[in-house]
C-alpha cells in the first residue's frame, strides 16, 4: 500500500486581549489551526469531503473509512495517495452497498427529531449488516484513566481544536491527534493505530469532546473496548455503548469520572 501524506500546519495571527477585570487590553500572538477541505474519493468516486487541519490526512482516511464501517480491514485498501487535500483510495472489495448503508446512515444522525428514537434508528440501520460488538475481557485501572486524560491534557494544547489519543492497557501512549474536529481527531487516531497493527481490544480511547453514537460507533467498529472523555455523553452516545459493548466514561476530570455503560472494565 502506498501511503503518502502532509504536514500539520498552525499559522499565528495577531488579536487584542481584552482583561475586564484588570480593565486593559493588550496585542497578543497566538496560534490558531488551519482548517481546509479534505475530499476523500474511493475508486475513483468522491465519497464525502471533510473540513479537517492538514496533517496525518492518510491517518484520517483510514480511520473514517473504517470507523465509518464502509471498509471493514484496513488490508482491503490496495492503494492510498494523498495529493495536497484529495486523499485516493483504491480497494480490492465491493464497497457500493457499504457506501449507501454510510449514506443512509448519515441522513438518521444529522436529521431533526425525536432524541427518544434516534438511537434506535440507528442501531436498526446496524442490524442490515454485521452488528459492531467489542468482547475484549480489557481490564484497567480508573486511575489508568484518569492519567490518560491528563496526558491528553498536556498534549492537546492548540487553541481551537479537539484532541484525541489512544492509549495501551499499560498506558503507553500509542497514537495521538488535534483536528479542528472532534471526530476527525478519533479518525486519525484510530488510523494510525490500524496502519501500525496495534491490537485495539487492548486499548483505551481518550478524547475531549462529547461522545455521541457517531464516535462510540467509530470505536465498536474497530474493537476499542473503552472510550474515556473529559466531556458528557449525549443519549444517543449511552445507548450506542450499551448495545454494542463498549465502556463509555465521561466527565474525567481530576480523580472523578462517570461511568455509563460495561463498568466491569474499569477495576
Amino acid at each position: 500500500m502506498n501511503l503518502k501524506s502532509v504536514d500539520h500546519e498552525v499559522t499565528e495571527i495577531n488579536a487584542i486581549k481584552v482583561d475586564l477585570k484588570k480593565g486593559k487590553t493588550e496585542s497578543v500572538k497566538q496560534l490558531i489551526a488551519k482548517d481546509v477541505p479534505i475530499s476523500i474519493y474511493i475508486n475513483g468516486k468522491h465519497l464525502v469531503t471533510i473540513l479537517s487541519t492538514v496533517g496525518k490526512t492518510k491517518e484520517l482516511a483510514v480511520g473514517f473509512l473504517i470507523g465509518e464501517g464502509i471498509l471493514n480491514l484496513k488490508e482491503e485498501i490496495v492503494d492510498l495517495q494523498v495529493k495536497e487535500q484529495v486523499v485516493r483510495v483504491k480497494t480490492n472489495v465491493d464497497v457500493e452497498k457499504r457506501i449507501q448503508l454510510y449514506q443512509t446512515t448519515k441522513i438518521v444522525t444529522t436529521a431533526c427529531g425525536s432524541i427518544e428514537n434516534l438511537p434506535k434508528l440507528i442501531a436498526r440501520l446496524l442490524d442490515r449488516v454485521e452488528k459492531p460488538r467489542v468482547k475484549s475481557q480489557i481490564k484497567v485501572s480508573p486511575q489508568l484513566v484518569t492519567q490518560a486524560i491528563s496526558e491528553l491534557n498536556r498534549k492537546a494544547i492548540t487553541p481551537g481544536m479537539h484532541g484525541s489519543a489512544i492509549f495501551y492497557r499499560d498506558g503507553k501512549l500509542i497514537s495521538f491527534a488535534e483536528d479542528v474536529g472532534r471526530h476527525n481527531a478519533v479518525d486519525k487516531v484510530i488510523g494510525e493505530a490500524l496502519l501500525l497493527d496495534v491490537e485495539l481490544s487492548q486499548c483505551i480511547l481518550t478524547s475531549t469532546g462529547r461522545q455521541t453514537a457517531d464516535i462510540v460507533l467509530k470505536c465498536a467498529r474497530v474493537g476499542i473496548p473503552i472510550i474515556a472523555s473529559i466531556m458528557g455523553p449525549l443519549y444517543s452516545g449511552v445507548y450506542i455503548a450499551e448495545k454494542t459493548g463498549v465502556t463509555l466514561v465521561c466527565f474525567v476530570r481530576g480523580q472523578q469520572m462517570n461511568i455509563y455503560t460495561h463498568p466491569e472494565r474499569i477495576i
